[in-house]
């Protein structure tokens, strides 16, 4: 494990789907919340002290499905660096991803929180499929 501090206030420990076949071609159909901290925070994932995301958040559109569930669609354009190392001094491989991100929300406790993702690629730009990848 990965996570070495408690989840965010934002999220409870309730299962949860992860789409994440645009970015790694794998979907979770639920996924505790500690496992997804867990896969975000891995050395192979955003963990990585050599990768560098920025995330933008455009249009945003909220369908509120029921009185305890939202969805959130979230237009994003996501800039990616991975460097030789973690000096982040020389950058090896550079990307752009633009895309929607679909993020749902459950009304939980009298607090709104994180539920689901699927992230989609529209189209990117340089060596996205370098960024993750070992050489």
């Amino acid at each position: 494990m990965y996570r070495s501090d408690p989840l965010p206030h934002d999220m409870s420990d309730k299962r949860r789907q992860i789409d994440y076949r645009a970015v790694m071609g794998i979907i979770w159909e639920t996924m505790p919340a500690v496992d997804f901290v867990d896969l975000v925070r891995a050395p192979a994932f955003l963990g990585n002290p050599s990768i560098k995301t920025q995330h933008f958040i455009g249009a945003t559109r909220w369908v509120k499905t029921s009185q305890n569930e939202i969805i959130g669609h979230h237009q994003v354009r996501v800039a990616h660096q991975r460097y030789k190392n973690a000096d982040l001094k020389e950058v090896l491989h550079q990307s752009h991803a633009h895309g929607k991100a679909t993020i749902y929300y459950r009304f939980v406790d009298g607090t709104w929180k994180f539920a689901g993702l699927v992230p989609e690629i529209r189209w990117s730009e340089h060596e996205y499929e370098k960024i993750f990848r070992e050489d």
